[in-house]
């Protein structure tokens, strides 16, 4: 019931932006958006995908041993981050280049809300390989009700923000709910099942997040 009720809110949060946004505003702003949010989140995404679904097996072994599983799951996000970081954030960098050079001048208008959502696919990374590690340790509930709270929030606000700023502010509140809202508890979450803290998960991303600064 856990992983069926997590499919059906999957869909709702990863489709009902799109939905939205091409009743409120127009086919075209739609047009704008879904190639902004799957060019932005397909690098970094694809990835991620492959890693959770070779991890998911692997850290279910581990399940029993805290200290396995936790070392297994530090080298996991460590990879994650060393390439999806980099390539989320350089994405970001070039995308006025890449959109102008690739599909041309009108299509302008998607730069930031691409920009956005390139950092919200760096999250989307992160994020899969803690959703592995739940379902592995028999706790696939909380996916379930993290993901209803990120659709209850995103369902509030996404009315305003998408009328003043259009899909530039539909890109900032999906990034901002999962940065402000959803990272918060599911690092805490995660520190829990690994008797760790949400600081030791997160300094596996320092190296990875300082090197994209400087590139």
């Amino acid at each position: 019931k856990w992983i069926t009720g997590s499919s059906i809110l999957y869909f709702l949060y990863n489709e009902g932006d799109d939905v939205f946004v091409g009743w409120l505003l127009s086919p075209v702003a739609l047009a704008y958006y879904q190639y902004a949010y799957r060019m932005s989140n397909a690098p970094a995404t694809e990835l991620s995908q492959v890693v959770a679904g070779v991890m998911f097996p692997a850290f279910s072994k581990f399940q029993t041993d805290v200290k396995r599983l936790r070392e297994s799951y530090f080298t996991t996000i460590r990879l994650v981050a060393f390439v999806a970081v980099p390539m989320g954030i350089g994405f970001a960098v070039v995308t006025p280049a890449f959109v102008e050079s690739a599909f041309g001048a009108e299509w302008l208008p998607m730069v930031v809300a691409m920009q956005v959502l390139a950092l919200y696919g760096v999250y989307r990374a992160i994020g899969k390989t803690m959703g592995a590690l739940w379902k592995a340790v028999g706790r696939p509930d909380y996916i379930t009700k993290t993901s209803l709270l990120k659709v209850l929030v995103i369902a509030v606000f996404i009315y305003p923000v998408t009328v003043r700023w259009g899909i530039t502010g539909t890109a900032v509140l999906v990034l901002g709910v999962n940065l402000l809202v959803s990272m918060p508890i599911n690092l805490y979450i995660t520190a829990k099942v690994l008797e760790t803290t949400s600081l030791r998960i997160l300094s596996e991303t320092t190296y990875p997040l300082v090197a994209s600064r400087g590139m």
